[in-house]
């Protein structure tokens, strides 16, 4: 299921929004189109594209409040992503947004505050 979003003011896209698993075909991806909540984060993308280029499996992240963020395992990390499609071409990715990179393996501590 699509999902229009205006994104911070930005050209509005279609971001990809389910509640089930979502297999992804090999895609093409330029670093440009890759960009990261967290500048950090960039020093990765070449894993995350690496990962999209064979195909993948995207996991929605049930953690999260929004449900178009997505999980997807690398060789060595694990990504929170959300894809967005170019608004003329539902078919073709325009951009994947990272929202957070773990290593696999590592444990995450959630901390409420007050």
């Amino acid at each position: 299921m699509l999902q229009e979003e205006n994104l911070a003011g930005r050209i509005q896209s279609l971001a990809l929004k389910s509640e089930e698993t979502v297999e992804l075909p090999p895609i093409q991806l330029t670093s440009a189109q890759v960009t990261a909540e967290f500048e950090e984060d960039l020093v990765d993308r070449p894993e995350l594209i690496a990962t999209l280029q064979r195909g993948s499996v995207l996991n929605p992240v049930r953690e999260s409040p929004q449900e178009n963020i997505f999980s997807v395992d690398g060789p060595t990390k694990n990504f929170w992503i959300k894809v967005l499609h170019s608004r003329g071409d539902v078919s073709r990715i325009e951009r994947v947004h990272i929202i957070g990179v773990a290593r696999r393996g590592s444990k995450t501590q959630h901390i409420e505050l007050d």
